[in-house]
């Protein structure tokens, strides 16, 4: 019997915690929707990109469909593929340093070149476990990108190292 109150009381904690993040996944998209720059959310360390705003699709001419779930370095046929911004993005995702006004030159699908300044910031998610597995909590590690862009010139992608 007090095997059976043991699960009941995890079940119900479980489907708490999942209604909890159900809300928690709808208030971040609500807010990345609301940014009128390009936002784009990165999951893990290997930069999968998990959401982004209509401003962000409609900078690089893409859909949710073709975006959601592939790597950063791969979106777009590798258009912000960059192995000095990874390096960056991952120290921003492992030590928690912002990345601030990251220069990056590329060709845009509707609007040709552009000067594109990111930003990049972690965003600890606290992961909701049982209470069983409480003592193993850690935050889930993301990476959320803005940026702005301005005309650049002709002649190629360019990248400013800072």
């Amino acid at each position: 019997n007090t095997i059976f109150r043991l699960t009941l009381d995890d079940l119900r904690q479980q489907k708490e915690n999942e209604r909890a993040i159900a809300r928690s996944k709808e208030y971040i998209a609500s807010i990345v929707e609301t940014v009128k720059n390009p936002l784009i959310v990165l999951s893990g360390s290997d930069f999968k990109i998990e959401s982004a705003n209509g401003a962000f699709y409609a900078m690089f001419a893409a859909t949710a469909e073709e975006s959601i779930g592939k790597k950063l370095e791969e979106f777009k046929d590798g258009l912000l593929k960059d192995e000095q911004l990874l390096r960056r993005l991952a120290h921003t995702l492992n030590e928690g340093e912002e990345l601030a006004e990251y220069d990056v030159e590329s060709a845009l699908p509707q609007t040709g070149y552009r000067r594109l300044l990111l930003d990049a910031r972690r965003i600890g998610i606290a992961a909701t476990r049982s209470r069983r597995d409480a003592p193993a909590r850690r935050p889930a590690r993301r990476c959320g990108i803005s940026g702005e862009y301005r005309r650049g010139e002709r002649g190629g992608p360019r990248v400013r190292r800072t």
